[in-house]
């Protein structure tokens, strides 16, 4: 284990590496000039924009900037922002738990539903309910983000008014910030109504974030437990008497849970997009708005830094799921 470890630590460095550049060199692809989007409704003379550029470092040649954000990052400093003048990392770390607690939901509510679905497609294979779960899939995955949270907002919110259409809490609840869960601060607290708001307001985002992973992976789980169901250890399991809950959850799920991971893991890319539209479209305060708002005024250190800490975050993930492997199939750890 400490083998793999090494070696997907290694590979993670190396991935690292090509992660800065890439989000060093696409950031400044976007059309237009921060000093000018920043400063152009003021009347400014072009040596005082100048003087804007040469204190950001804008002046400079593209190789001299990117050596320079080199050894900030070595230090430890992702950039400070051009719009609020504060360091990136402590936006980020600041901004961070909205997203991880919204995204956590999604995940769990994909997993649950998704393998759920997964097995029964499985279980009642090429029957009405088979091709129910899987027509429901093959929509679920097709579904823009954007559209199905406006369709859910006017549906549920608008037209029935049974949950908020935006935010984390309503505006009658305070809850102090601990661990930056406000399900859990909400807890802590002791404030159950407050508890009950927040829990309100991650039904739709949450919906809307995990619909998408929640169709691949009953697809993927349907398609798992039909290969391990005509195994000969379940027939073996069945001739001597084992229930069936106990086969399916037992003998045959742990085995088909491996390729179930491996597509949770490669999600993980979509997930981080789908969270961007997500938040965008429930004015969900997390990472995801962070970036689109610094889109639109060319924040050069918060694009960079975002989606570069984004890409570490991923690349953890699927680390995590590489272990996760070797702790499912002893097999797998033994060949590695």
């Amino acid at each position: 284990m400490i083998r793999l470890l090494a070696r997907k630590a290694a590979i993670v460095l190396t991935t690292l590496l090509g992660a800065v550049l890439l989000a060093f060199s696409f950031v400044r692809l976007i059309p237009g000039d921060p000093i000018e989007v920043r400063y152009g409704d003021m009347d400014l003379t072009p040596e005082q924009l100048d003087a804007f550029r040469r204190d950001l470092g804008l002046d400079l040649s593209l190789p001299q900037q990117f050596l320079i954000y080199i050894q900030h990052l070595l230090r430890g400093d992702f950039g400070t922002s051009f719009t609020t003048n504060r360091p990136v990392w402590e936006e980020f770390i600041t901004l961070l738990p909205a997203t991880l607690e919204l995204t956590i939901c999604a995940v769990i509510f994909a997993s649950i539903f998704g393998i759920l679905l997964g097995i029964t497609a499985a279980v009642f294979r090429n029957s009405w309910i088979d091709y129910g779960v899987m027509s429901v899939s093959v929509t679920g995955a097709s579904m823009p983000v954007p559209w199905w949270g406006m369709m859910l907002i006017l549906l549920v919110s608008v037209q029935l008014g049974l949950l908020p259409v935006s935010g984390r809490l309503s505006a009658a609840y305070y809850v102090e910030s601990v661990t930056g869960f406000l399900t859990i601060d909400a807890l802590l607290a002791k404030d159950y109504e407050a508890f009950r708001s927040a829990l309100r307001h991650l039904v739709l985002p949450t919906i809307v974030l995990g619909t998408g992973i929640l169709a691949v992976i009953a697809r993927m789980t349907r398609s798992s437990m039909l290969e391990v169901l005509g195994e000969d250890y379940i027939r073996t399991a069945q001739s001597k008497g084992a229930s069936r809950a106990r086969i399916l959850l037992v003998h045959a799920l742990r085995n088909a849970m491996i390729p179930i991971v491996t597509i949770m893991g490669l999600q993980v890319g979509s997930l981080v997009a789908g969270a961007i539209l997500t938040e965008t479209v429930f004015s969900w305060p997390g990472i995801g708005r962070w970036l689109v708002g610094s889109v639109s005024t060319r924040d050069y250190p918060v694009l960079q830094g975002g989606v570069l800490l984004i890409g570490v975050m991923a690349m953890l993930v699927n680390l995590g799921v590489d272990v996760t492997y070797g702790l499912l199939d002893p097999r797998i750890r033994s060949r590695r």
